[in-house]
C-alpha cells in the first residue's frame, strides 16, 4: 500500500451572538472564542462551508 500527501482546503463562515459593551469588545470576544473553540461549536450558526483538494496527491512512501 502506498502513502500519499494530499493538500486540502476548508472554509467555513457563520454568525454568533455576543453580549458586549461595544463593537471592540464584541470583536475581541469573538476572536477569543474562535481561538479557543474554533467554528465547530454549537454557538456558531454556520451559514456556508466549502472544501476542496488544492494540491497532490504526491507519493511519499511505498508500502508493501
Amino acid at each position: 500500500m502506498n502513502k500519499y500527501r494530499v493538500g486540502v482546503f476548508e472554509e467555513q463562515g457563520g454568525y454568533m451572538e455576543i453580549t458586549a459593551r461595544d463593537v471592540t469588545q464584541a470583536r475581541r470576544k469573538a476572536e477569543d472564542f474562535i481561538s479557543t473553540y474554533g467554528l465547530s461549536h454549537e454557538r456558531i450558526d454556520i451559514t456556508h462551508r466549502d472544501t476542496s483538494i488544492v494540491d497532490g496527491p504526491t507519493l511519499i512512501t511505498e508500502g508493501d
